[in-house]
């Protein structure tokens, strides 16, 4: 995904006109709005959906993480271990 700085980064005062516009547009695109604040970023705007896939793929990748750190430290995890982990973590 490739920011677009006339499209993706607006002031808070805009944001708060425009929030429900922003938000739909958001949710259409798949990109988030960076929201800025005296000049500065401050906040990101963006659909639930997307922020929920995204906290997926962090997890995955801690799991991963700590996957090649127990093979580092030669305490491997078992894979009965691992599955338990993976179904707890994306349980409904």
């Amino acid at each position: 995904m490739i920011l677009s700085a006339s499209e993706d980064i607006a002031p808070v005062s805009e944001v708060k006109a425009r929030f429900a516009e922003m938000l739909d547009r958001s949710r259409e695109s798949h990109r988030p709005t960076i929201v800025t604040q005296n000049g500065r970023a401050t906040g990101i705007l963006m659909a639930i959906e997307d922020w929920e896939a995204q906290q997926r793929k962090v997890q995955l990748l801690k799991l991963l993480a700590e996957g090649e750190e127990s093979l580092r430290t030669s305490r491997p995890i078992p894979l009965s271990a691992v599955k338990k982990r993976l179904a707890n973590r994306h349980a409904p």
